[in-house]
């Protein structure tokens, strides 16, 4: 190959990468990929894979996130990158998250796990009809999945819709019992219901399934001590 010839990036290349990631061989993934990086700076691809591993290591991916948006700009998960509007999340840019997440759904509107960390963007930032409305929408795409069901009942919950809440928790819960966060979100319910003792209970059940789930010790302690 000539010296001046570029660099050609091969599937092989890519799928080792894949590989690493799915792995969670995450920091060899990273140096890999910087690797090749320097051979082919204009590899979206590379940009996007990157990104996902220094968020899985907690580190700051918005800037290969975006260059490989940049790079790709007809792909719908590059683009609207559901990891790198959960990176800006996690910087607290909430609106900028809104915005990837829309961005990512106009050009696919079926991506279900867009539109559900759509909802849970806007729940950060207090917007709860806007929430509520986009945990629909996903479970109008997929009506049996038990997370978006908790969230829902989360969003519900905090337009003071207790009942409709309490279906969503309880639906979610039918579809995983062994999701914990729907036990905590029913508790939540339960105690604005003033049922301090049934609280108690679901409270109580996350905690048997996650034992270190700060939030719902606090929200225990707070059942036991009665209204």
């Amino acid at each position: 190959m000539n010296e001046s010839s570029p660099e050609i990036l091969s599937s092989q290349d890519i799928g080792a990468l894949v590989g690493l990631v799915n792995r969670q061989r995450l920091s060899e993934a990273e140096h890999r990929a910087r690797a090749l990086l320097r051979r082919c700076p204009n590899a979206g691809i590379l940009w996007k894979i990157l990104g996902v591993a220094l968020l899985r290591q907690g580190k700051d991916a918005l800037p290969a996130l975006r260059r490989s948006s940049e790079l790709l700009p007809n792909d719908a998960e590059a683009h609207g990158n559901l990891d790198a509007a959960n990176a800006m999340k996690a910087l607290g840019r909430g609106l900028d998250a809104v915005a990837l997440y829309q961005r990512a759904l106009q050009l696919d509107p079926r991506l279900l796990e867009a539109q559900n960390n759509l909802g849970n963007a806007f729940l950060e930032l207090r917007r709860h009809d806007e929430a509520a409305r986009c945990y629909r929408l996903a479970l109008a795409l997929q009506p049996d999945n038990a997370q978006v069901h908790c969230n829902l009942s989360n969003a519900l919950r905090q337009l003071g819709q207790l009942e409709a809440a309490m279906i969503s928790s309880r639906r979610a819960i039918a579809l995983d019992p062994g999701l914990s966060v729907a036990h905590n979100s029913l508790g939540l319910i339960l105690a604005a219901l003033g049922q301090c003792e049934q609280a108690a209970a679901s409270y109580r059940r996350c905690l048997a399934l996650n034992p270190d789930d700060v939030e719902a010790i606090g929200n225990l302690a707070a059942a036991l001590r009665g209204p």
